[in-house]
C-alpha cells in the first residue's frame, strides 16, 4: 500500500498519500526503504545506514535458475552478498554491510581487472 505519510496512533498505523486509511496488525513490514516513512512512524530511530556495491557481470558460470545469498562475519560483517542471475551467463553481484559491524575496520579492497 503506498503511502507518503505514516503515524501511529492508539495501536493503528494511519496512512495517508496514495493509499489512506489504517492497518491495524500483529506484524507490520515497512518495505520503503532506509528512510523508511513506516519505520519512522513506529517510532524507531533511524540513525545507521548500510554500505552496498552491487555490479553487473557478465562471462559468469552460474545456475541462471538460482539466487546466490551468503551471510559471513568475515566477508559481510552485518549483512549479507548475493549472485542474482539476469541471464544465463550474467548476474547482479554485491554486498551490503553496516558500518557498526566493522568495528573500525575497512573492507578489503578488491580489484576486478586486466
Amino acid at each position: 500500500m503506498p503511502a507518503t505519510k505514516a503515524r501511529m496512533e492508539a495501536g493503528e498505523l494511519w496512512l495517508s498519500g496514495r493509499y489512506t486509511g489504517s492497518i491495524k496488525s500483529a506484524v507490520i513490514i515497512g518495505a520503503d526503504g532506509p528512510l523508511s516513512v513506516v519505520s519512522k512512524s513506529m517510532g524507531n530511530p533511524g540513525g545507521e545506514r548500510g554500505l552496498c556495491l552491487e555490479y553487473e557481470m557478465v562471462d559468469l558460470h552460474i545456475d541462471a535458475e538460482a539466487a546466490e545469498m551468503y551471510f559471513s562475519a568475515r566477508y559481510a560483517p552485518g549483512g549479507y552478498a548475493w549472485i542474482i542471475p539476469i541471464a544465463k551467463n550474467s548476474a547482479n553481484v554485491g554486498v551490503g554491510v553496516r558500518s557498526s559491524y566493522l568495528g573500525g575496520a575497512k573492507l578489503p579492497i578488491c580489484w576486478i581487472g586486466s
